[in-house]
């Protein structure tokens, strides 16, 4: 009898800790192993919406899908975040759930590996739902083919979906495949080092957005603390570096100042002691690539360092030249004097309209010399501003411009409702006809006003338009990158520091070997001092491949006055290749 007693209290306690295992699931299934499993309309009542918590804009999207589940079935299902604390009750994952976008769980990242950066649609894994998408749109997209599809098409046996059962909507991308030595390179990880002190983080970010911008495959970038993954990239000297790796590098020549790459059976290795260096060997990885069709193929098949091919150098300039032609306290030919006197290979201009562009095109000797890409006008008015770029037509070839807009939608010409102005970006990529090396110079100019109060209250809009000028940068990973413009920020701001954080992008007064610093780039209203301390006008460089030689905020006084009410930026660079 005692032997019976010891026998249900055992299974009793059995039963405890299965239940315990329903409601927060801490050990992992096999995701491997397909679990079959109906979803229906019953059951799902039982689950939790989950969304990743590093995105709060998913909120919204999450309570849409509530509202449209509610509706269907009548149960209000719970919003939850991805967030796991181990031994917590509530932060944890339970057995039912569905996983709106891009979340932490092995189900999504196992699904998510193959799945391209515009895809959407749904798939139930196991028993758990997954609405796809990396953005808000894509799963808000996914969130409606879901309920039109699925909820509102219930099969006659009440089955909503099965396990394996999904739905992918393809976008559209340049290339459909691309693979690294033969391998899908979708199966890849980019692993860089923990301490990210020679921009490997950036390095790896920096190859992740070629892939996705040319494939629209997303990589998962992960640093080494994190368990092995079968194929993977490795950025920099990380734990996962062996000392077979090291040995094999050091007997290819490899030293200090030299870039290295690293090939073994299922690991590729790009190493180099600091950002322009990683950027070396990325570049190399970069150019092996072939391109037939709408497949990409890389093959890097022997370990061996890599060294830059070439080198030259440039003079490039921003200036805001003020807008008002008849401004009489001022020469605006002077304008073109100073030009000429510091003789840029590529400047910009802002606060440049249809009048100025026609100014500088009249002038003999800079059309002589120069090429002007006028870009678009920022809106719809005889005045409107341009930001033009010119640039020494002898030296280089236009490969490509346009306009985008500092705005939410800044492919066409818009304004956010907070800001005071149109305001935009001129790109131009430019071939160095000796080298066949391209490079790209962005020309904006950031929101402001001349009242003290309206000017600093456009502090969130100038944070806002800096971030749409880095985020049009980064599609070019890989392009030597010079930018300039008015930002009328200073320099300990958050957009001027932000311009280099967690970037390629220096600021030239940083990085520069000379500087002439006269702490200002400001002119008084009667054209005749400088405001000091008062800096508005930068320049910007991908120091991963451009190094500054000199950078100025150069004192142009001609005949006592200044030319305009802003002084130019100079600077001297080398571009890397």
């Amino acid at each position: 009898m005692k032997n019976i007693t010891k026998i249900l209290i055992l299974i009793l306690a059995l039963c405890q800790i299965v239940c315990c295992f329903s409601a927060c699931k801490k050990d992992k299934e096999d995701t491997d192993t397909e679990i079959a499993f109906d979803l229906t309309k019953e059951n799902l009542s039982e689950y939790k919406i989950v969304i990743p918590q590093s995105s709060s804009e998913m909120n919204s999207v999450a309570a849409t899908l509530q509202g449209i589940i509610e509706k269907a079935i009548g149960a209000k299902l719970d919003i939850k975040t991805d967030r796991i604390e181990e031994n917590s009750d509530t932060y944890c994952e339970t057995e039912y759930e569905i996983l709106l976008g891009y979340t932490n769980r092995d189900e999504a990242r196992e699904f998510y590996s193959s799945l391209k950066n515009k895809d959407g649609g749904y798939a139930l894994v196991g028993k758990k739902l997954l609405i796809l998408g990396y953005d808000m749109a894509a799963v808000n997209s996914s969130t409606m083919q879901f309920k039109i599809n699925v909820l509102d098409k219930t099969g006659d046996d009440g089955v909503l979906l099965r396990s394996g059962d999904k739905s992918v909507t393809q976008g559209e991308y340049e290339y459909d495949t691309l693979t690294l030595n033969g391998v899908d390179i979708w199966k890849y990880k980019i692993v860089y080092s923990q301490w990210n002190d020679h921009g490997e983080g950036e390095a790896a970010l920096n190859l992740k957005n070629w892939i996705t911008q040319k494939t629209g495959y997303v990589l998962e970038c992960v640093n080494d603390t994190t368990e092995p993954h079968e194929y993977e990239i490795i950025i920099g000297d990380t734990a996962r570096v062996t000392d077979d790796m090291k040995t094999e590098r050091a007997n290819s020549g490899y030293e200090n100042g030299k870039s290295y790459i690293g090939v073994s059976d299922k690991v590729l290795w790009i190493s180099g002691n600091n950002s322009a260096l990683l950027h070396q060997a990325t570049s190399k990885l970069i150019n092996s690539a072939e391109y037939a069709d709408k497949n990409i193929t890389m093959s890097i098949k022997n370990s061996a360092c890599v060294t830059f091919k070439g080198e030259f150098s440039i003079a490039v300039m921003s200036y805001n030249v003020y807008y008002d032609l008849s401004e009489s306290k001022r020469n605006p030919n002077d304008v073109l004097v100073s030009v000429k006197q510091k003789n840029p290979d590529v400047f910009g201009l802002n606060e440049a309209g249809k009048n100025w562009i026609n100014k500088f095109k009249a002038d003999t000797e800079i059309s002589a010399k120069y090429a002007c890409a006028e870009g678009k006008a920022l809106e719809n008015a005889s005045d409107s501003s341009y930001n033009p770029v010119f640039y020494n037509k002898d030296r280089f070839e236009l490969i490509e411009c346009d306009t985008k807009w500092l705005s939410k939608t800044p492919d066409r010409m818009s304004i956010d409702s907070d800001a005071k102005h149109y305001k935009g970006l001129t790109y131009v990529i430019l071939k160095d006809k000796a080298s066949g090396t391209e490079f790209m110079y962005i020309n904006t100019h950031l929101d402001g006003s001349n009242e003290s109060d309206a000017h600093a209250a456009l502090k969130e809009v100038r944070k806002r338009q800096a971030e749409i000028v880095k985020s049009f940068a980064a599609k070019y990973p890989f392009m030597p990158i010079v930018i300039g413009g008015d930002f009328n920020e200073g320099p300990t701001s958050a957009v001027i520091g932000g311009m280099s954080r967690n970037t390629r992008f220096r600021y030239c007064m940083d990085v520069a070997d000379t500087k002439v610093n006269i702490n200002s780039t400001d002119v008084n209203s009667s054209f005749d001092s400088k405001s000091d301390g008062v800096i508005f006008d930068y320049l910007f460089v991908s120091a991963d491949c451009i190094t500054v030689q000199k950078y100025e905020q150069w004192d142009n006084k001609i005949s006592g006055k200044y030319p305009s009410d802003h002084l130019p930026v100079y600077a001297e660079i080398t571009i890397k290749f």
